[in-house]
């Protein structure tokens, strides 16, 4: 099994996160995400199908100090590829408002990246 993480560190205490998670690999996988103690969410892949499967959504009001980690685990596999990208949500002052992260696996060697795809978006308000 490979397991990689990501530390949320633009996430601050009091932000409203929304998150998605899809795949289309063929190994089985896991993704989560903790705030200290907290599980946020936890979901699974435990079939062979390379068809895209949505494997969940929701949302979360950021109520510890402790940053987000996200984890990823592809089992039957020796490591885990990343491509990570980031970016600021800005109002119409250019002030951030909020921040998002969207992450592409490669599970494998055939280096598409799009094995498992994750987003986590979070506003300083909600509302």
């Amino acid at each position: 099994m490979a397991t990689q993480s990501f530390q949320l560190d633009e996430f601050k205490k009091g932000d409203f996160l929304i998150w998605s998670v899809c795949t289309q690999a063929q190994l089985s996988s896991k993704v989560s995400m903790k705030a200290g103690d907290h599980q946020i969410f936890s979901v699974s892949k435990d079939n062979p199908s390379t068809n895209l499967q949505f494997l969940g959504q929701n949302s979360y009001d950021l109520t510890t100090d402790d940053y987000p980690i996200l984890t990823v685990e592809v089992y039957g596999s020796s490591k885990i590829l990343q491509s990570k990208v980031t970016d600021i949500i800005s109002d119409n002052k250019a002030r951030s408002v909020g921040y998002s992260y969207s992450i592409c696996i490669e599970d494998s060697t055939d280096s598409d990246y799009n094995d498992i795809y994750i987003n986590v978006t979070g506003w300083r308000t909600k509302g």
